[in-house]
């Protein structure tokens, strides 16, 4: 018996079989310093300007926690707008 080897022709429309992958570089030589500013103490002013309040949606709650009408109101931000009436109504 004789077998003959042929190669099977290799179809141009076929997506590549293997991805190139790239390796990350390692860190540079000496690490580039980082400067920070003194530490210092955090005074509850300081706090409160960096508080941010909780989200609270006014449509969705699916936890059911009861939310207070303030908190609710805050969220809607209409306290932020300054509500004016135009002098031609009514």
């Amino acid at each position: 018996r004789i077998i003959r080897l042929v190669e099977a022709p290799v179809d141009p429309l076929e997506p590549p079989k293997f991805k190139h992958k790239r390796v990350p570089r390692g860190p540079p030589s000496p690490p580039a310093p980082v400067n920070h500013s003194p530490p210092r103490k955090l005074t509850p002013g300081d706090m409160a300007a960096w508080k941010i309040p909780p989200c609270i949606s006014n449509w969705k709650n699916p936890k059911g926690y009861t939310i207070p009408l303030d908190k609710r109101l805050a969220a809607d931000g209409r306290g932020l707008q300054e509500t004016t009436v135009n002098d031609n109504f009514a």
